[in-house]
């Protein structure tokens, strides 16, 4: 049997996470059955939560690497800052319902959980991540996951 294409299998575990579609959404778009998305999809996190972390995540291990990702900060009166920071908010369904305040937020009427991503600010290393949180609840302030954080206690 012919497998399926791998290119649409991906679009789909991003349709899913960044889109809010639904695995039967993604079986109609592809023709791919829903249930090859979904252990698809549960093997594509698992790629990207390990080897693609692993290779494109280079969090700072010693306060000299820390420091060269704070230079520029320094020089513009923000100490201790390792780089710019966002976050984003993925949709999750079936939430269990004594936490789903938690899950509410002020951007969404969905219930959602929030992951932060540090990126280094430095000229010649734009755009490398140097740190990612673990999923928060959306209604944790950011600056308390900063601080709640490991790599944040560690690295200023």
């Amino acid at each position: 049997k012919p497998s399926s294409p791998i290119e649409l299998l991906v679009l789909g575990a991003l349709r899913y996470l960044g889109r809010g579609w639904t695995f039967d959404d993604l079986e109609e778009s592809t023709a791919i059955s829903r249930d090859v998305h979904r252990v698809f999809f549960h093997a594509f996190i698992d790629f990207g939560s390990t080897t693609l972390y692993d290779r494109y995540v280079i969090a700072p291990t010693t306060a000299e690497e820390s420091k060269r990702h704070m230079k520029e900060f320094e020089k513009a009166g923000f100490h201790g800052c390792p780089g710019s920071s966002d976050c984003t908010h993925i949709t999750t369904e079936r939430c269990q319902y004594n936490l789903k305040n938690n899950h509410l937020g002020g951007k969404s009427s969905q219930t959602t959980r929030t992951f932060n991503l540090i990126e280094s600010s430095t000229r010649l290393e734009v755009g490398q991540v140097v740190g990612m949180t673990k999923p928060w609840f959306v209604s944790t302030n950011s600056s308390w996951v900063f601080v709640m954080e490991r790599f944040f206690r560690t690295s200023s």
